[in-house]
């Protein structure tokens, strides 16, 4: 699962913020630990402003969603609306 998100990580070394958060997508193990991660990481980038780029186009944001795809199957039908609510969003 790393190397999916290798490529992503490497973009982004500017902002150490968004390299941490994307790291943490990478070494979750669940789908719950993801989108725990996701949240914490967007609730510090809107609260305080660490973040580059816009919401649409962050990389955590994107690492989420991928991992979104790789758990997707043990996801309840619930998550999986709420993804394809984040999906749209892009």
């Amino acid at each position: 699962m790393k190397a999916l998100f290798t490529a992503k990580v490497k973009e982004y070394r500017d902002n150490r913020f968004e390299q941490k958060g994307v790291e943490l997508q990478m070494d979750s193990n669940n789908w719950w630990q993801a989108k725990r991660n996701y949240e914490y990481s967007c609730m510090l980038c809107c609260t305080r402003g660490v973040g580059a780029t816009q919401c649409a186009h962050c990389p955590i944001r994107e690492a989420m969603l991928t991992n979104a795809m790789i758990f997707l199957k043990k996801m309840p039908k619930q998550e999986i609306e709420w993804v394809e609510k984040e999906r749209e969003l892009r």
